[in-house]
């Protein structure tokens, strides 16, 4: 008998991550002496949505938003759970709790949210139970062998399973916009602004973190996991001092600048793959749809 999560199951099945799984900006590898080269910077080229909290760089265009990768994924699952069932195997399906959290690919930025938690994520309740119940193993299902093995042979080429099992958002592209997201953290612009960040932070009593590629005030590690008094003041300064000097705005626009050579390279591979998402996700929907959900 194994006892399994669930998401470990259907990753077993058909090799699918949780939500987000687009592509990682953040492996790039380029020495200092070949480090990307930026296109024009254009202000106002990234979205930034402080209400929603959301940025939004032309590069992600490309690839689907948290909410589709949601329902890819609900999808996905709701199939294998329905493959399951006819083959005679019990599985109550569940849709994936909605991401609440705010993007901070420059650091923790948005007030409300600072005052709200902190550093540590924001999250429903909803959210937080069911991470306490998979942390637990109360959310651990039992299946036998026998089910699993016979899962595996009849539900991991199910034609439903793998027409919703999310494409791969990695490609030639993405050693390009790894050596971008090297080569802005390394530019002369980027230390510009977060200096002037670092001197509103030190102005308020509160120093930056040490290391120049993390944008948060200097905190204990365990900040980003539980929120106290003490770190949401600092939070709420951290967000403030951001939001005094257009921080995000500027940083996501100049990110941009150094992906911009890249989306250019590869802009037909890109747009073959966004109509492939694009499809995939109407495809969800309409299976979400048809299924009752």
């Amino acid at each position: 008998m194994k006892k399994v999560h669930k998401s470990a199951m259907f990753a077993a099945l058909a090799g699918t991550t949780a939500a987000v799984v687009a592509l990682s900006i953040s492996a790039g590898t380029a020495s200092s002496e070949n480090l990307a080269e930026p296109g024009p910077l254009v202000a106002g080229a990234a979205k930034v949505d402080l209400a929603a909290g959301k940025i939004t760089r032309p590069s992600e265009e490309y690839f689907p938003t948290q909410q589709e990768h949601e329902a890819i994924f609900n999808a996905h699952t709701l199939a294998i759970a329905n493959c399951a069932e006819r083959n005679g195997i019990a599985y109550h399906y569940g849709e994936i709790i909605p991401e609440t959290e705010t993007d901070r690919d420059y650091g923790l930025w948005v007030p409300a949210a600072a005052k709200q938690a902190g550093y540590a994520p924001v999250e429903s309740e909803e959210k937080k139970q069911a991470v306490a119940e998979t942390l637990s193993g109360e959310s651990d299902v039992e299946i036998s062998d026998a089910d699993f093995a016979k899962l595996e042979q009849n539900c991991a080429n199910d034609p439903d399973v793998l027409r919703l099992t999310e494409h791969k958002g990695s490609g030639p592209w993405s050693e390009g916009l790894g050596n971008a997201w090297t080569a802005f953290q390394s530019s002369d612009v980027y230390n510009t602004i977060r200096n002037e960040w670092a001197k509103c932070l030190s102005g308020n009593g509160i120093d930056a973190a040490s290391d120049t590629r993390t944008l948060d005030a200097a905190v204990p590690r365990d900040a980003y996991l539980t929120s106290s008094a003490a770190t949401r003041d600092v939070a709420i300064v951290d967000a403030n001092c951001k939001q005094s000097i257009d921080m995000i705005q500027r940083l996501a626009d100049l990110h941009a600048a150094y992906e911009a050579p890249v989306l250019d390279e590869w802009s037909s591979e890109l747009s073959a793959l966004h109509d492939k998402y694009e499809q995939q996700v109407a495809d969800a929907e309409a299976y979400l749809a048809k299924n009752g959900h």
